[in-house]
């Protein structure tokens, strides 16, 4: 799981490894980002999907 600034420039890795099946929640810290339009992609085999957040402060 890894976050992307609207350029596509990853900036952080969340979690790499690997899970059981189940539900999980990941917390990112953004107090050292600005405001502005980012990406969550996870990326699962070769399966991946994107979400867009917006992190206003």
């Amino acid at each position: 799981l890894s976050i992307y600034d609207l350029l596509g420039r990853k900036i952080t890795t969340l979690y790499n490894g690997i899970s059981q099946p189940g539900e999980f929640e990941i917390n990112w810290n953004a107090s050292a980002y600005p405001s502005g339009v980012y990406f969550a992609r996870l990326e699962i085999g070769e399966k991946s999907r994107s979400i867009r957040m917006l992190l206003i402060k």
